[in-house]
């Protein structure tokens, strides 16, 4: 699989190329991604086109960035419920466990507020765990140069 199509979610990628900055924004939350390195990188819409229905927990967008190593980011942009959202992605890297097995997994959650017993939650600390606190969460925006 070459640079350029290390992407097994074609049918929902909304951006790709050697891309300097992708934005994934929702309800006044915002990641930012800045790719420094130049790597070929693909944006993909989980919440409604890879993942659909209300029934099934989902994250709102995942980056691929096909450098070496492949790294794969799921992006949850929510409100004020951290243990949701780290449900969310557990269960996106449950479903995609074979199409991701490739690329190292990161967590990125953007919220309108953290509480500490959402930090301290089952979920939370589970996902820190299984990503090897590969996880970041700030409020409003998170911005970071990769």
């Amino acid at each position: 699989m070459s640079n350029e199509n290390c992407n097994p979610f074609s049918k929902c990628e909304e951006q790709s190329g050697k891309i300097k900055t992708i934005f994934c924004t929702e309800k006044g939350k915002t990641y930012q991604y800045i790719n420094k390195s130049s790597n070929f990188v693909v944006k993909i819409r989980v919440d409604e086109c890879l993942v659909k229905g209300e029934q099934q927990r989902k994250c709102d967008f995942m980056i691929l960035s096909c450098g070496e190593p492949k790294k794969a980011y799921l992006i949850e942009l929510k409100g004020s419920d951290l243990e949701h959202a780290a449900k969310q992605i557990l269960n996106v890297i449950q479903l995609f466990q074979i199409e991701l097995s490739d690329f190292e997994i990161n967590a990125r959650i953007v919220l309108s507020k953290v509480y500490q017993r959402d930090i301290e939650s089952e979920d939370y600390i589970k996902l820190k765990r299984k990503l090897k606190n590969r996880i970041k969460h700030k409020n409003i925006l998170l911005s970071e140069t990769i």
